[in-house]
């Protein structure tokens, strides 16, 4: 297939191409790294490093979602690289091979213009982008599906649902697109595709055994603490659907259920996106769910595919269409995501938290005395990384008693554990938390991770943030508080 694309075929993969890997590479100096990527992170590096596949040495607790990813951060790491390059570097990759992807899978169908378009859709979209290199396994999760997709539409159903399969141990919320997939070969041939279901249900259930023998649970701990989140029915809208600090993808939103008809009748590869958004948001508006950015990248992506599909159509028939020049498109991209860059400028979160982080971490001495601390933490993935503390996690992701000792009450946790440190995300509920009753007692601030940069931590800490930034205070335990 590739050697039989025309040149002006060719002209707008390379355009789309070179428009990724502008826009991420521009992320990576602009947006930082995602805190619970670190988790992962702490994950890989014990694997390395010889101390077994788990965050706290000797406590065998399945605190990530993406095993897959953990693993496939381990080749990289072996050989020297750090876990927050390679990560971002895997992620560029994974990028521009599932634009390839997809592009050629649009080929395939005749849709030409739709592939131009939905392929810089795709590069362009501000939060596809910032997640792709934020440390995050959605890029490797797209690459999958991407590539089961585009496998199924070929009638090569039995790579397809194997691949599907190991998508779930990217992320749970896979096991949906498995089952859009079985829907599609269903649909497609009139009988239930055994063959592919039983060898994708074998790949699964190998996998659940794999890891109920090694952590002693079925359910991995990161999934209980994310289910005992209270119910959020208006994420599914502000995060998903209608966020209002990206207008492209909540425009997205309208043009992909106007595209709907079209993308089902003319695109194949389309249709199997659609029936897995589709299982997605009705998944979360019957469960709301706490929705995080990543999260919804199959959704962000299947609306820029859609989008694309129908924008094509309608340019078809109109004078716009002298408008879907490849070069010209990129020029745009380039302009705009340069504007961008000038506009937020480089990441602060690596100079004011993670950095300051690092130094301070590399000036303790944790283990003195034959002691081994431990620290109390909210968004606690970077600290715990940099420092390899036992951690207490608010969550309960990777603490286990969080939820079936303390119900993550942060003041019975603090109070019944003691730890030595407090990691604590800097906004007012928190800081009054920490400033009464036994607490105030026990623990002082002593040194503001913020990403603005601010570095007060007056006693009373007054004026801080109502609602959730990128803002830590570590508090230490005082000498004789309990």
């Amino acid at each position: 297939m590739m050697g039989r694309l025309t040149r002006a075929e060719w002209t707008a993969l390379t355009c789309i191409l070179l428009a990724v890997a502008v826009t991420r590479l521009i992320s990576i100096y602009c947006f930082y790294l995602y805190d619970d990527a670190f988790i992962t992170f702490r994950y890989t590096a014990n694997l390395v490093q010889g101390n077994g596949f788990v965050y706290t040495i000797g406590q065998r607790v399945q605190g990530t979602t993406c095993p897959l990813w953990a693993l496939a951060l381990g080749i990289p790491h072996s050989l020297g690289l750090s876990l927050e390059l390679s990560s971002r570097v895997l992620g560029l990759l994974f990028e521009l091979a599932v634009a390839a992807t997809v592009y050629f899978a649009l080929i395939r169908e005749k849709l030409q213009r739709a592939a131009l378009i939905g392929g810089f859709l795709f590069a362009v979209d501000l939060y596809l982008a910032k997640v792709s290199v934020s440390g995050m396994e959605s890029s490797l999760l797209l690459l999958g599906t991407a590539g089961a997709t585009a496998l199924a539409v070929r009638g090569r159903s039995m790579s397809a649902a194997a691949i599907a399969a190991l998508c779930v141990f990217l992320r749970p919320e896979a096991l949906l697109f498995a089952v859009a997939l079985t829907g599609y070969l269903w649909y497609e041939d009139r009988r239930l595709p055994v063959k592919p279901l039983l060898l994708g249900a074998a790949i699964i259930l190998a996998g659940v055994a794999v890891q109920t023998w090694y952590f002693g649970d079925l359910i991995p701990q990161s999934v209980r603490g994310k289910m005992a989140l209270p119910r959020s029915d208006s994420m599914l809208f502000s995060v998903a659907l209608f966020p209002y600090k990206n207008p492209l993808q909540a425009l997205m939103t309208v043009t992909a259920l106007l595209s709907v008809r079209v993308a089902w009748r003319v695109s194949r590869f389309a249709r199997i996106y659609m029936l897995w958004a589709l299982l997605l948001v009705l998944s979360w508006a019957l469960t709301g769910a706490h929705l995080w950015m990543w999260y919804c990248i199959p959704v962000f992506f299947a609306k820029a595919l859609l989008t694309g599909i129908g924008a094509a159509e309608y340019f078809k028939s109109t004078a716009l269409s002298r408008m879907l020049n490849p070069l010209l498109l990129l020029g745009v991209t380039v302009l705009l995501w340069s504007g961008l860059a000038m506009a937020v400028g480089p990441d602060r979160m690596e100079k004011n938290v993670y950095s300051r982080i690092r130094r301070w971490s590399a000036e303790q001495d944790f283990g003195q005395n034959g002691a081994h601390p431990k620290a109390y933490g909210m968004d606690f993935g970077a600290f715990g990384f940099y420092t390899g503390l036992p951690v207490i996690d608010e969550p309960g992701l990777v603490y286990p008693p969080s939820l079936s000792r303390y119900h993550t009450d942060p003041v019975a946790m603090l109070l019944g554990e003691q730890p030595e440190w407090a990691f604590v995300t800097c906004y007012d509920g928190n800081i009054a938390m920490m400033r009464s009753g036994e607490l105030a007692r026990m623990y002082a601030p002593l040194i503001r991770f913020s990403i603005d940069g601010d570095t007060t931590i007056s006693p009373d800490l007054k004026d801080v943030s109502p609602i959730w930034k990128p803002d830590f205070i570590l508090y230490r335990k005082l000498p004789g508080g309990s």
